[in-house]
């Protein structure tokens, strides 16, 4: 498809420097400040639907991410754990809201299609796909 459609994984999509193009869903960071820091909704451009974290999907803690209606629940909210900021930083990371030990990651240098999911950051940051680019158009 060519835009995310409830209950779809999160999957990587080549950019082409073409923000309207009908290929990929862009997102947006809806941010909110509060008192232990940044804290954000990814949310999928011109549409009610967010990145969502589904719990612990099996055995090797991994998790997958769907996308979903809003609703604002902590499996929506994601923060940068300290690493960068949703605000300030071209690269930061990424964990679900309240657990630093994890980060959405593609497990290795990303490939069009692939799902992006949640896991250990440990894992994340030996294959240094831990890290998230925030592109502004200009």
């Amino acid at each position: 498809g060519t835009a995310c459609e409830e209950n779809e994984f999160a999957r990587m999509r080549t950019c082409d420097e073409t923000p309207a193009s009908t290929e990929n869903t862009m997102f947006e960071l809806d941010i909110t400040t509060t008192e232990l820091g940044e804290e954000a909704k990814i949310k999928a451009s011109n549409s009610n639907l967010c990145l969502t974290v589904e719990k612990y999907t099996d055995k090797t803690n991994r998790m997958n991410t769907k996308m979903k209606p809003c609703d604002g629940s902590d499996s929506q909210i994601w923060w940068t754990g300290g690493y960068g900021s949703f605000s300030g930083s071209v690269k930061f990371e990424v964990h679900p809201k309240g657990d630093p030990d994890y980060c959405l990651t593609t497990q290795h240098h990303p490939k069009d299609g692939e799902d992006a999911r949640v896991e250990k950051c440990a894992f994340a940051r030996k294959d240094v796909s831990n890290f998230w680019i925030k592109y502004t158009p200009e």
